[in-house]
């Protein structure tokens, strides 16, 4: 807490220690969604420098969330806030740890595209860059749900995870398709078939955000679904 800060009446001080955090995590959430699309970008033109790139961003986002975490903290130890203020104050520490994985998943997309050995690209079904977009979509949406305690975008967004497991569930059945007209794909489906499941846990990553939407403005929390890619799919 600055000097500032100090003098100030505690609600000001609580006030003004959360706007700093819920905009770390607006910014966070904005780097996120821009390395989703970085990734898809790299993907699609086996970019293995721009893969490059955004795995080394990764650093960046990690410091990031610890930096949330770190004034959260703070807040909590100096605020001691209670009833709707601690919900708030624990749901952001959760949804920063919720973007991080949708980071790191974006850099297991990376990792793919600078890794192998033959095209990628070509074999990509039209469903991988459509739940891309999904994807992106819905994080931009849950920031804004999440900036304005709007529980109501925040319950539409989580319905969407829906959208983003039908196109799981129809990448799938593309690649598999394709691996047996020809085997000898394989070396290029496989990686492709982990794309689709990365970008499917990305939307389940942000249907947490969303179910902590609700949660610290309501104090319930969102019933639990099986998707149909839990279904489909053993890892």
């Amino acid at each position: 807490m600055s000097k500032k800060e100090e003098g100030m009446p505690y609600r000001q001080q609580y006030d003004r220690m959360l706007e700093d955090i819920k905009r770390d995590v607006l910014r966070m959430g904005s780097r996120v969604e821009n390395t989703i699309t970085l990734a898809v970008d790299a993907l699609l033109a086996d970019d293995a420098q721009l893969a490059d790139s955004i795995i080394a961003y990764d650093t960046f986002i990690n410091n990031m969330e610890r930096g949330i975490e770190d004034k959260c903290i703070r807040l909590l130890a100096t605020q001691t806030p209670v009833a709707r203020d601690l919900r708030f104050v624990f749901a952001i520490n959760k949804i920063a740890k919720d973007l991080e994985r949708i980071g790191d998943l974006a850099v297991n997309i990376a990792q793919l595209v600078k890794n192998q050995k033959v095209s990628l690209s070509r074999n990509v079904p039209d469903a991988i860059p459509a739940m891309a977009q999904q994807v992106s979509g819905m994080v931009r949406d849950c920031l804004d749900a999440f900036m304005r305690v709007d529980v109501t975008l925040a319950k539409d967004v989580h319905k969407r995870d829906e959208q983003v497991d039908e196109g799981f569930c129809q990448a799938l059945r593309g690649l598999l398709r394709a691996l047996a007209q020809d085997g000898s794909r394989a070396a290029a489906v496989a990686p492709l078939m982990f794309v689709a499941r990365y970008l499917e846990r990305m939307a389940d990553h942000i249907t947490n955000v969303c179910e902590w939407i609700v949660y610290f403005d309501t104090g319930e929390r969102l019933e639990e679904t099986n998707s149909p890619a839990d279904r489909t799919w053993l890892f």
